[in-house]
């Protein structure tokens, strides 16, 4: 429960950079529509709990950043939404925690955190915002422990490597 919990905290949070291989072109204007090999997730996460009452004022800041491995899958591109096919990968970090109680910082802990994400079919509309960012206006493409997650709109950049013209 708490890793799943952690997960949901982490894409919930998550700005991602998604870096793809474009393997041919595809309709609609612009220079993101296309079918591109999935490479990897990055993402620099903080994540803050909050609990006040009775007494209690208590808040957790919670720290990582990683880059997927074992990726798999492809993402199809059109001139407003996004689908995965197959996207797969796993997520290797260190979660860094701190926790305050009445502002003063009481504890920290660095726990491992592994968490291989099945491959996966999903889809999402999304906007351009200016040449490099992205929002995705029903929320991020999310699929926890096997099962697709409601996810809130979420945002991130985009960035292109090698050949992909």
């Amino acid at each position: 429960m708490t890793r799943k919990l952690l997960l949901v905290l982490i894409v919930g949070s998550v700005v991602v950079i998604l870096s793809c291989h474009k393997s041919n072109s595809g309709g609609g204007g612009g220079q993101l529509p296309g079918t591109y090999k999935f490479l990897y997730v990055t993402a620099q996460v903080q994540s803050t709990t909050q609990v006040s009452g009775g007494g209690l004022n208590e808040k957790q800041v919670s720290y990582t950043n990683f880059t997927t491995t074992q990726n798999t899958g492809t993402v199809a591109i059109t001139k407003d939404s996004i689908a995965l096919q197959g996207v797969g990968y796993t997520e290797n970090t260190n979660v860094k925690t701190y926790t305050y109680e009445g502002g003063v910082l009481t504890d920290s802990a660095s726990l491992p955190f592994t968490e291989p994400v099945p491959p996966m079919d999903e889809g999402s509309k999304y906007s351009v915002i200016g040449t490099d960012s992205i929002y995705f206006k029903g929320g991020g493409l999310v699929s926890i422990g096997g099962t697709t997650q409601v996810a809130q709109p979420s945002g991130g950049r985009f960035s292109f490597k090698g050949r992909w013209r």
